[in-house]
C-alpha cells in the first residue's frame, strides 16, 4: 500500500481516491469470494459470466446515461468498445471464474496482482512510458509476494 498509494506523493493526500480504491478492492474481494462459493455448485463459468454482465450492464446503464457522458458516435468507435469490453471484462473475467474451480480464493487474488504489473510493462513496451524507481520497487514487492504465497510451508514443515 505505501509503495503504490503514498510513496512519490506530494504532501497533500488524495484521501477521497484512496478511500474509492479501498472501497473498490473490498468490492473485487466479495466478487472473488462469490464467483469462489457460486464455482463450488458446478455452475457453468459462461452462465455465470452471462448473469454478471447482464446483471452489470443493467446496472450501470443507467449512471452512465444520468452520467451525461455522450455515446460513441461511429461504428468504428463502438467496434473498439465491444472489443475493450469482450477482451479486457467478459474474457478475463471467465478465466479468473475457471481458475477459481481449482484455485483457492486468497491465492487467485494474490495472482491477480499480476494484472498491474503487465499493463506497467505493456504500457513500457507498446507506449514508451518510463518506469520509475518506485513502480519497480513496486512490482519486485508484488512478485516476491506472489512467489511467497506460492511456497507450500506446511508440506516442508513436515517432512522429516
Amino acid at each position: 500500500m505505501y509503495v503504490l498509494c503514498l510513496m512519490g506523493k506530494s504532501t497533500r493526500h488524495d484521501y477521497w481516491g484512496e478511500a474509492l480504491s479501498l472501497l473498490a478492492a473490498l468490492f473485487y474481494a466479495a466478487y472473488i469470494v462469490t464467483i469462489k462459493k457460486v464455482r463450488t455448485y458446478n455452475c457453468s463459468p459462461s452462465v455465470i459470466m452471462l448473469y454478471i454482465t447482464a446483471g452489470c450492464s443493467l446496472v450501470l446503464l443507467p449512471v452512465f446515461i444520468l452520467s451525461g457522458a455522450p455515446l460513441p458516435a461511429t461504428l468504428k468507435t463502438w467496434g473498439l468498445l465491444l472489443i475493450l469490453v469482450l477482451c479486457g471484462q467478459v474474457f478475463g473475467q471467465l478465466l479468473v471464474t475457471l481458475s477459481l474451480k481449482s484455485l483457492s480464493a486468497s491465492f487467485s487474488s494474490i495472482v491477480l496482482l499480476l494484472q498491474p504489473i503487465i499493463a506497467t510493462v505493456l504500457s513500457w513496451l507498446l507506449l514508451g512510458e518510463v518506469l520509475t524507481s518506485t513502480e519497480l520497487t513496486g512490482m519486485t514487492i508484488v512478485l516476491l509476494a506472489i512467489a511467497a504465497s506460492s511456497l507450500d510451508f506446511n508440506k516442508h514443515a513436515s517432512t522429516p
